[in-house]
């Protein structure tokens, strides 16, 4: 038996539980739902695909050409892909892509020659392959902070090894949702592992009872489809969901209904389990109080109003909610929450109490493995406004109205928060720009827009024959933000950000792109390499610098930014410098004018080097020329399916370093021949991965001739 210092089970208390595990802490209520019917009677926990080498076989969503979003999945060679991800319930997490063109038939053909078999674990996937991928289920990272989250999927995609994937085995078996993503089944999960890593095989022994809440779990699904639409980086994004003027209301609306309604889901779940108050109370005292079970404030507890793109709430979970505690605050103390919840929320989603209780690594990522047994380990929050709910013990709709009130009334400000909503506001139009269409557009046949730059090259550096990122944005404010003239977008950009908008497009946009997109970035910024011989207080500025667009990468890149951009602004320069020359002026102005000239006239020449360097050893390495060495010389070579294959080896050699660039091989060996000639603005892979990045793409491109050859592949990937 158990008190709240001393616990005494039964020896058969262990016994009667799958694999016995030494739960000692349990209190009784708990050994006999762990000992009863569990989630492996009903469903199907299943280890999903493991490819042996992601950089090979994996893509983030805006790697992947994007025009083949629009086909239908079966059809593509690139398809969603589950792969973990940390925590995260209901929906999300969407960021993968998986090579599985012909049912991956690169992945299968990369054989192992110890064990004959594939390095991936496809060969043990032969039922799951045909029973499960591309099947509506729950997925789950592994790894999340000791905590399980699970997340639906549908039928689009596949799973990994990292992301397992719960299965109901009837078709009625609702609820899957609701149960793996309580409190209780966290900490049932706990007593069975020995880390805070979940395996299947520990899901699969999860208590399981038959609940009746559909329309809970399909409303936490909405809401958080709702929010995930709102990062950029979900392949479910919907970019222009961040110029409206109800963009930060409209999010913290979305999370208090839906911190409500999990808190109301999680009364259920402990009703339905038969739990005592003291039962419940060493779930709570392990893993938190959900934000919804605070009590409510009054005067600030009527239930928001969805937004119109969202269904209302039906009348049974409004009668739920109607019976939430709620509390009346005197003057005083009502006036000490409001300063309260203002100094938190100014601090922002980032900020850390003294004393507060740190997650164990990254959210995203998973974090660490360790934990000893009836650790204090809270379920991690999820957006800004449950954290705030659960720093102040308020119940999240009055969060809400709070801050509302202080926003709206009082004028409160998260400077934090303005700058993430500005930043992604400029990145959403930058990429516009560039031409580049989220998935969702896409699908939507959406086109890509007439003011959308033609070549994907777009200048910072003024002077070029083309208008500059800063003209072209400044003419897309007066069209984005309708309620702000141009001059009072940049004043407020100043005001948050602390530089101009102009000075963060050439200089900033990169960097936080480059961390937004893990990094792959997409748009790229090139330049000149900056002489080191300037004059004493001169600015030192790189002579070229643009962006490009990934998407928009072919043999011909090169040769446009020298001929198109480069060269004409070089001309430009060499024809002011004699203009400057034939002067008879000698002031500093001038003096300094012309060292400027003469710098940057000689950088350029030198990137038009680098640029020509690029054209034709781009791709080479010292690995290269060993690894064409063996290959036969016959049709497999050529260079696109049409041209002729090269004749003998020293030709073939030449066109594989030639700067041919395939968008299937990611952003990760396109950007790197370019970060290792340093042509960059901001360098984006670790120094030790460059060069093997380029020398990836040799042994890649080898290995698919050799398929080819032997009939695994119809034709190289990039005769496309």
């Amino acid at each position: 038996m158990a008190s709240s210092v001393i616990s005494r089970p039964f020896q058969t208390d262990f016994l009667n539980i799958p694999q016995s595990p030494l739960c000692y802490w349990l209190r009784p209520r708990f050994f006999e739902l762990l000992s009863g019917k569990t989630l492996g009677d009903v469903a199907a926990v299943v280890q999903g695909l493991a490819t042996a080498n992601d950089p090979r076989f994996v893509r983030f969503v805006w790697e992947v050409p994007p025009e083949k979003h629009g086909q239908p999945v079966r059809e593509r060679r690139w398809v969603p892909f589950e792969k973990g991800g940390g925590y995260g319930k209901w929906f999300g997490h969407h960021w993968w892509m998986v090579d599985w063109e012909h049912n991956g038939a690169r992945v299968k053909a990369r054989i192992d020659p110890i064990h004959s078999r594939p390095y991936s674990n496809v060969w043990m996937l032969k039922e799951t392959e045909k029973k499960y991928f591309f099947k509506e289920g729950w997925t789950y990272s592994v790894i999340a902070c000791g905590s399980l989250s699970t997340r639906l999927i549908k039928n689009k995609q596949i799973f990994g090894h990292k992301s397992i994937t719960i299965f109901g085995k009837e078709q009625d078996e609702a609820n899957l949702g609701l149960l793996t993503n309580s409190r209780l089944n966290t900490y049932a999960l706990r007593a069975y592992s020995a880390n805070i890593s979940f395996e299947a095989g520990h899901i699969s022994f999860m208590p399981f009872r038959q609940l009746k809440g559909k329309k809970l779990e399909n409303l936490c699904v909405l809401l958080k489809k709702y929010l995930a639409a709102h990062d950029l980086t979900e392949r479910l994004a919907v970019p222009m969901f961040l110029f409206s003027n109800s963009y930060e209301h409209y999010l913290l609306m979305v999370s208090s209904i839906l911190h409500t309604i999990e808190g109301i889901s999680e009364s259920l779940i402990f009703d339905k389990y038969g739990l005592s108050e003291k039962d419940i109370a060493a779930v709570l005292d392990e893993t938190g109080t959900p934000a919804g079970w605070y009590p409510l404030i009054q005067g600030y507890e009527a239930i928001p109003s969805l937004p119109d793109d969202l269904a209302q709430l039906p009348d049974e979970i409004v009668a739920l909610l109607a019976g939430c505690e709620r509390r009346a605050y005197p003057e005083a103390e009502l006036t000490h929450v409001k300063n309260k919840l203002r100094s938190l929320y100014k601090a922002g989603s980032g900020a850390k109490e003294e004393g507060e209780w740190t997650e164990l690594g990254d959210s995203r990522e998973g974090g660490g493995e360790e934990a000893s047994a009836g650790a204090r380990i809270p379920i991690p929050t999820e957006t800004f406004l449950e954290k705030l709910s659960q720093k102040m013990n308020i119940h999240p709709i009055s969060i809400y109205w709070l801050l509302k009130e202080g926003i709206e009334e009082n004028g409160w400000r998260c400077l934090s928060e303005e700058k993430r909503i500005l930043e992604d506001r400029f990145t959403v139009m930058v990429l516009q720009l560039l031409g580049h269409r989220w998935p969702v557009q896409i699908e939507r046949g959406e086109p890509v827009p007439e003011w959308a730059d033609q070549d994907g090259i777009i200048p910072l550096t003024e002077g070029c024959v083309e208008k500059t990122l800063f003209e072209r944005i400044r003419e897309r404010i007066v069209h984005e933000f309708h309620a702000e003239t141009v001059t009072q977008s940049e004043r407020k950009f100043a005001e948050v950000l602390g530089k101009s908008l102009d000075a963060w497009l050439s200089g900033d946009f990169f960097k936080r792109h480059i961390s937004q997109f893990r990094k792959r970035p997409i748009a790229w910024q090139i330049q000149s390499k900056p002489l080191s011989k300037w004059l004493k207080g001169q600015k030192k500025s790189p002579a070229f610098s643009s962006l490009i667009y990934y998407h928009k990468l072919d043999a011909d890149l090169i040769h446009k930014i020298r001929s198109q951009y480069a060269r004409p602004l070089m001309i430009c320069y060499e024809t002011e410098l004699r203009t400057l020359q034939g002067s008879d002026s000698e002031s500093n102005d001038v003096v300094g004018r012309k060292y400027q000239l003469e710098n940057w006239i000689e950088e350029l020449k030198s990137f038009d080097e680098e640029l020509e360097g690029l054209t034709h050893n781009g791709f080479n390495t010292e690995k290269l020329r060993k690894t064409i060495a063996g290959q036969p010389l016959d049709k497999w070579i050529s260079l696109d399916g049409q041209k002729p294959p090269p004749g003998d080896t020293d030709s073939f050699y030449n066109q594989e370093k030639a700067y041919f660039p395939d968008i299937n091989d990611g952003v990760r060996v396109n950007i790197a021949l370019l970060q290792r000639a340093g042509l960059l603005a901001v360098n984006v892979l670790s120094q030790k991965d460059v060069e093997k990045a380029i020398e990836n793409r040799a042994e890649w491109r080898a290995d698919e001739r050799r398929w080819c050859r032997e009939g695994k592949l119809a034709k190289p990937g990039w005769w496309d």
